[in-house]
């Protein structure tokens, strides 16, 4: 993922000035005046290479909060983001049950992708190599699609049997409330991101020229 960013960054970067080489030039016929040359700049590397970091930080946070909290709790805390008074504000319970639902769905599809593969690998299909691993992907694409729109299928039965929004205002069996551990880390998020907006302003962290 790093190297990708780095590539990718590396080729495309808007900023670049000076290339550090050139891999088609300008004058190369056809794609060279389309594109205007393609051109190897070792500022949008670094710009990859933070950005990586950026986006994994992101990314595994994530999957922290995924994998720390039930499935229920996610939706009320999604439904029942905001409390102001006696009522409370947050995302629609349909998006709520969208986000968990696909959230749910990852692991699930690990295990059904690892099931497959080991079944496929008793029966004879190896595994070594790319062309061997092009193959297996496409013999893993249709049981897993199909495995997903019948557990998709067997999740809105369930829904619907439990008269998913048959009222607009709903009830939980376990209510979330703040506690103290939840008001230290808040304060924490809220430090945290007040000293990197203040590092942020006074010119610390910039990748971009002109930010």
């Amino acid at each position: 993922m790093v190297f990708g960013f780095m590539i990718s960054q590396s080729l495309f970067y808007y900023w670049g000035e000076t290339p550090t080489f050139t891999i088609i030039p300008a004058t190369f016929p056809v794609i060279g005046p389309i594109t205007g040359g393609i051109h190897v700049y070792m500022e949008g590397a670094v710009y990859g290479f933070i950005q990586s970091f950026r986006f994994m930080a992101s990314v595994s946070a994530a999957l922290l909060l995924v994998a720390t909290t039930h499935p229920s709790e996610l939706i009320a805390g999604l439904v029942r983001f905001i409390q102001i008074g006696k009522r409370h504000f947050g995302f629609p319970s349909e998006i709520a049950f969208m986000v968990s639902s696909a959230v749910s769905f990852a692991p699930s599809m690990i295990e059904e992708s690892l099931i497959t593969i080991n079944a496929m690998q008793v029966r004879g299909l190896k595994m070594k190599g790319i062309t061997n691993k092009i193959i297996a992907l496409k013999h893993l694409f249709f049981p897993l699609v199909i495995n997903i729109l019948r557990t998709g299928r067997q999740m809105a039965i369930a829904a619907d049997s439990r008269a998913f929004r048959a009222t607009k205002h709903r009830t939980y069996l376990n209510e979330l409330k703040l506690g103290r551990p939840d008001y230290i880390f808040l304060s924490y998020i809220f430090v945290f991101m007040s000293t990197g907006l203040y590092l942020s302003f006074i010119g610390y962290g910039g990748t971009v020229p002109g930010i």
